[in-house]
C-alpha cells in the first residue's frame, strides 16, 4: 500500500489590526452655519420679506464683528505669539 498524503494543517495568520486615530477636523462647521444664517438674514433685510426688530440685526452684527476679530487675531499670530497676546488681554 502506498502511503496516503495527509493534508497539512493550514496555518491561520492573524493580521494585526491597526487603529487609525481620527485627526482633528479643522473645517469650521459652526462658522459655515453662522455665515449662512447671516447671509439669509441679509437677504431678508434687503428684500424686506420679513421684518426683524432692529436689535436682532444689531446683535448679529456685533457677534459677527467679534468673531471676525477673533479669526483675524488667530490667523495673524501663531503659536507662541498668540499665547503672549492672550496673556495681556
Amino acid at each position: 500500500m502506498a502511503k496516503e498524503k495527509q493534508p497539512k494543517p493550514e496555518k491561520k495568520v492573524e493580521v494585526p489590526q491597526t487603529h487609525k486615530e481620527e485627526k482633528h477636523s479643522y473645517f469650521p462647521r459652526l462658522l459655515i452655519v453662522y455665515s449662512l444664517i447671516v447671509i439669509v438674514i441679509a437677504l431678508n433685510h434687503f428684500f424686506n420679506w420679513y421684518s426683524f426688530p432692529s436689535y436682532v440685526t444689531t446683535v448679529i452684527l456685533l457677534i459677527s464683528g467679534l468673531w471676525m476679530l477673533k479669526i483675524g487675531v488667530a490667523k495673524g499670530f501663531y503659536g507662541r505669539r498668540k499665547e503672549i497676546f492672550k496673556k495681556y488681554i
